[in-house]
């Protein structure tokens, strides 16, 4: 009974590791295996995810014009193409809707100071009260995530707010009335939640964990941004094409490359093609996620059937200080280029990261099932130490690294 319910526990609540940049390069059970995440469509039994272990299995579900298929047939084409992919399915997108509800009428002397997507919005008292609420709801309104935020509701005290894109939720931090000879007080309420590629990404892990590598049929970029902050969190990779020009532009802050590396969202890959045919992202995840880990890197390498682009100077610049894979050709060769950056994180070091710590967490896991009682005293933490450096020594055979202290 005890084993059981060890089983039912996240084994990092069991086994705590920390893995620095030092102890870096490896490939376990799942850590080879991407998944496709596609809003095209749906199966037939209602399931989220399934295996595919050849294109013709593929086009039994997927029409040959979806993107989800074309991108299943990119990773299958590579030189050294992945044994089985996975395509996860995205339920509807739902736009959220919220209301922001106040007890009592904004008067003279008041100041309104909401916080939304991160964005600061102060509203002095305008003339009345109604003036005041519809000037509040215009200034909500402008904001980038919001489609429209209108004034209603008893003694025009509500304003409702509705997301401007399905499934990308709109974050009201707070609302706040300070100043005048009363304060009204603000309640957020969601009315509609928001349903989208980040919720149907953690429901097909509650379906099919063993995947690593994703990438998204939409590249909606506000829904992009969804994937990206949901993969932080989680012990996977995200490798996303775009040809969004800005990426071309040092001074642009606007594109998903200058986001991921301006908030260090180091599990995402921005890859700039502007090839319309073959999915950038699917062909480097098809070459690399088959890779033993430890073995390989992604730099430097030819994707079957992806263009190349032409860059000049100036733009190779500004896509290699934005840290973005990029795909050009280097001495008559088709390369894929991973940019020098400096916090360390390239694609493989990310993985092999994660291989390792999934590797002794398993392992130990493993050992506590199987060893019995060990005491506490300095020959029992020595038994452990002796597992953990077998383990260690194991990973470095695999070529991980090149040394591991303990």
């Amino acid at each position: 009974t005890e084993i059981r319910k060890m089983s039912q526990t996240p084994i990092s609540e069991i086994v705590d590791v920390n893995i620095s940049l030092e102890a870096s390069s490896i490939t376990r059970s799942g850590f080879g295996i991407p998944l496709i995440l596609t809003d095209e469509g749906t199966y037939d039994d209602s399931a989220r995810i399934r295996s595919y272990s050849s294109l013709t299995a593929v086009e039994a579900d997927w029409a040959t014009s979806t993107d989800a298929y074309k991108m299943a047939q990119t990773m299958f084409a590579q030189s050294t193409s992945v044994d089985v992919l996975k395509i996860g399915t995205c339920a509807s997108y739902v736009a959220q809707v919220q209301t922001i509800v106040f007890n009592a009428d904004i008067v003279t002397g008041n100041t309104v100071t909401a916080v939304i997507d991160g964005t600061t919005i102060t509203q002095a008292f305008s003339t009345d009260h109604a003036t005041s609420m519809n000037a509040l709801a215009t200034q909500i309104a402008a904001l980038t995530g919001v489609s429209t935020a209108t004034v209603g509701g008893s003694g025009n005290r509500t304003i409702t707010v509705t997301a401007q894109t399905s499934g990308v939720p709109v974050d009201i931090d707070s609302v706040v009335v300070t100043g005048g000879a009363s304060q009204a007080v603000a309640t957020i309420t969601v009315t509609t939640a928001s349903h989208g590629p980040a919720d149907d990404i953690l429901e097909i892990i509650d379906e099919d964990n063993a995947w690593y590598f994703g990438c998204y049929v939409d590249q909606t970029l506000a829904r992009v941004k969804e994937v990206i902050k949901t993969i932080q969190a989680l012990r996977k990779v995200f490798v996303f094409s775009t040809n969004d020009s800005d990426i071309l532009d040092s001074a642009e802050t606007g594109d998903l490359a200058y986001y991921v590396k301006d908030r260090s969202y180091y599990r995402s890959k921005p890859f700039y093609s502007d090839d319309s045919e073959v999915r950038a992202d699917a062909g480097l995840i098809g070459y690399f996620a088959p890779q033993d880990a430890g073995q390989e890197h992604a730099n430097l390498k030819n994707i079957v059937g992806l263009s190349v682009d032409n860059f000049t100077d100036t733009q190779r610049t500004a896509v290699k200080n934005k840290w973005a894979f990029f795909y050009e050709t280097t001495a008559g060769l088709s390369l894929t280029h991973e940019p020098a950056r400096n916090d360390g994180y390239y694609l493989d070091t990310v993985r092999d990261i994660d291989y390792i710590t999934a590797t002794i967490e398993e392992e130990m896991l493993s050992f506590h099932i199987s060893a019995g009682k060990i005491p506490f005293t300095d020959s029992g933490v020595s038994i452990y130490v002796a597992k953990l450096k077998s383990i260690l020594e194991g990973l470095m055979s695999q070529g991980v690294a090149s040394s591991l202290a303990l």
